[in-house]
């Protein structure tokens, strides 16, 4: 079992749109989720799947470097070029009934020489608005349109506040943590 890395186990099923933990979720997909300190090593093990069917894991640092994916069964070594911690995303076949697919998750592990807490570090708004907002002048400059594709927010509504926040955890409704 992936243990404590983002709290109890929740409930595994297709995630709603208004849960995604992510832009842009596929909604016809099993995830897993942790949080993983590997500044003294660790490995993920992934289970096998059966025949014709895809499991699969991503591996992202503190500062948004993705690395090769891990496909099939088998123990990888998770690391990091800069930070302690990464976050493993790991994708199951949406084609596996929902019981066999959390057995499956049930097998996975992550074995962690060191489990310090990921603290992410504060958000500095009135830089990272200025910075958006030089970024968006640019992007207007360039192609005339006055908002980049997939995005809307309100003047009420802070931007990325909810990506950015350390302190929200991801749905438990939605995926399954290690």
């Amino acid at each position: 079992m992936f243990g404590d890395a983002l709290g109890p186990q929740g409930e595994s099923a297709f995630t709603p749109t208004d849960k995604q933990t992510v832009a842009r979720m596929n909604r016809d997909t099993y995830y897993s989720l942790a949080i993983v300190d590997v500044s003294k090593g660790a490995t993920l093990t992934l289970p096998s799947v059966p025949e014709g069917k895809y499991i699969l894991a991503q591996a992202i640092t503190e500062n948004h470097r993705i690395y090769s994916m891990f496909y099939g069964a088998g123990n990888f070594d998770l690391t990091t070029h800069v930070g302690t911690h990464v976050f493993v995303g790991v994708r199951l076949d949406s084609t596996l009934p929902q019981e066999e697919a959390n057995e499956i998750q049930d097998m996975m592990r992550i074995e962690a020489n060191r489990s310090e807490l990921f603290q992410a570090e504060p958000i500095n708004e009135a830089s990272f608005i200025e910075a958006e907002n030089e970024l968006e002048a640019k992007w207007r400059a360039r192609t005339g349109v006055s908002r980049p594709a997939f995005r809307s927010r309100t003047e009420n509504s802070p931007p990325c506040q909810a990506a950015v926040r350390g302190d929200q955890a991801p749905s438990r409704a939605a995926t399954r943590a290690f």
